[in-house]
């Protein structure tokens, strides 16, 4: 049987995230009026699920994790936003800290949590717990937008 098993994954989403000019504007209609304010936020989930063969009638184990940033974090995708298309295919993004475990552990009730190791890499260091990103909004040539992540090596 198999204990461990690594998992790659690409920075693309198997589906589009399409968002209105209406609701473009009342993003940043929202980002402007909250911004200054130390109390705005937003959230970021990340979320998944693993198909396994047993134990019976728990074979899905499923997770997430949330994290909150300041609303003023988001200011480069706000300037992307409010730009003039330039016919040019244009990108900004954001550095988000610890989105993600790095290392899950799949339990017997098909819940998923952080799986802690206390051994050292080859350097004597601890391995990090979570995965940092940046998160990239991009402009193409058209107008549209599409997100995609950098994994931040560590």
């Amino acid at each position: 049987m198999q204990q461990m098993q690594r998992v790659q994954f690409t920075p693309y989403s198997q589906t589009n995230w399409v968002i209105s000019n209406p609701s473009l504007e009342r993003l940043v209609s929202d980002f402007e009026a909250l911004s200054n304010t130390d109390e705005a936020f937003f959230a970021l989930t990340s979320s998944w699920s693993f198909l396994r063969g047993m134990p019976t009638g728990k074979e899905t184990s499923k997770g997430d994790y949330e994290i909150k940033m300041k609303m003023a974090d988001m200011k480069p995708f706000i300037d992307l936003i409010k730009s003039k298309i330039t016919g040019e295919p244009e990108k900004s993004s954001i550095r988000v800290e610890n989105l993600f475990p790095k290392m899950l552990r799949l339990t017997q009730k098909a819940e998923t949590t952080t799986f802690d190791t206390n051994l050292k890499d080859s350097n004597g260091v601890f391995p990090e717990r979570m995965v940092s990103v940046d998160l990239n909004l991009h402009r193409s040539r058209d107008g549209t937008f599409y997100w995609t992540f950098t994994v931040i090596p560590g």
